[in-house]
C-alpha cells in the first residue's frame, strides 16, 4: 500500500459518521455517508473498547478501527491498520444485520 493512498483512505473514513445500534443483543457499527444515507462500512462489537473490522469492497481493503467508548457514551473511531484482501469478502452471515441497519437508517431518514 502506498502511503498516500492510505491516507487518504484515512480522511475518507474519519470523515463519515459512526453510529452505534443495539440489536439482537449485539452492537453494530455502521459508518454511514452523510449525503447519501448509505452504509459505507458495518461490523458487530462486544465490548465498550473494541477492536472492529470494516470490509472496502470498493478498494478491496480490510481495515481495523479500535472505538472507544466515552464517558458520555459517545464513540471514537480511532483507525488502526489495513490490510489488502486476498479473496472477495463473504457477507452471507452479516445480511440479516446489514439489512435491518439499511431498514433502521431510512426510517431515520423518513
Amino acid at each position: 500500500m502506498q502511503g498516500t493512498k492510505a491516507g487518504k483512505l484515512l480522511g475518507h473514513y474519519m470523515g463519515q459518521t459512526l453510529q452505534l445500534h443495539e440489536y439482537r443483543d449485539k452492537r453494530i457499527i455502521a459508518i454511514t455517508n452523510p449525503q447519501s444515507k448509505q452504509i459505507d462500512y458495518m461490523s458487530t462489537m462486544q465490548g465498550t473498547n473494541d477492536s472492529i473490522h470494516m470490509i472496502d469492497t470498493k478498494n478491496r481493503l480490510r481495515l481495523q478501527f479500535i472505538v472507544q467508548c466515552q464517558a458520555d457514551y459517545s464513540y471514537i473511531l480511532q483507525y488502526r491498520e489495513q490490510a489488502e484482501l486476498q479473496t472477495p469478502p463473504d457477507y452471507s452471515s452479516e445480511q440479516a444485520d446489514y439489512n435491518y441497519i439499511v431498514n433502521l437508517l431510512q426510517e431515520q431518514a423518513d
